[in-house]
């Protein structure tokens, strides 16, 4: 978590003053690393990984029922909702697996900030999917290439590579006008109003 305690720094002083969310894939020490360089920042456990992670030493014949029981926990409409599904969870699943139950509750409070919010911006602040897509992309760039010449030959594929995927994140991001409305309202004081 030290390294990207140093990343979120430089990010700092590069210019970056606020982050309203940021969803970690639960590297130790990382949530602290946040509240110390962005003390405002929500932090949110991505609810996928949080499952992959669940089912990792599931029966492959359990994993597609427990996915969907997970998937009871984190869409429900509030905290309260959820934390009832997740007793209902344990109930079924906690003779067999009994760490599942133990993880969520564990990780709750990082879990769950995410209720706090509007339909419209729940799964933009519960996934790191875009962050996911875009790892899938450099991956598929450099382990087509046996080895490379040098630091410098990589550093310019992965450049080509982004430029070329940066087309597609000039669409339109789906409900947007209404994720705009909702961030205005939650952060009047961080999220310009014409910013959407």
């Amino acid at each position: 978590a030290r390294h990207w305690g140093r990343v979120l720094e430089n990010l700092k002083d590069r210019g970056v003053q606020d982050v309203c969310f940021f969803c970690v894939d639960g590297l130790n020490g990382f949530s602290e690393v946040i509240e110390n360089v962005f003390p405002r920042s929500i932090v949110q456990r991505c609810i996928i990984h949080m499952v992959r992670t669940s089912i990792r030493h599931v029966s492959w014949k359990d994993s597609r029922a427990i996915c969907s029981d997970l998937k009871k926990i984190y869409s429900q409409d509030s905290v309260e909702a959820a934390s009832e599904q997740l007793d209902r969870f344990k109930i079924k699943w906690d003779k067999k697996y009994p760490a599942i139950g133990q993880k969520w509750e564990k990780n709750w409070s990082e879990l769950t900030p995410f209720f706090d919010y509007p339909e419209a911006i729940r799964r933009s602040i519960y996934t790191t999917n875009a962050v996911e897509a875009l790892h899938r992309c450099l991956r598929k760039t450099t382990k087509t290439k046996g080895a490379f010449t040098n630091e410098q030959a990589l550093e310019k594929l992965l450049y080509l590579t982004l430029q070329h995927n940066t087309k597609s994140w000039k669409r339109k991001v789906r409900c947007w006008p209404e994720m705009a409305r909702s961030f205005m309202e939650f952060f009047p004081d961080r999220f310009p109003s014409g910013a959407g």
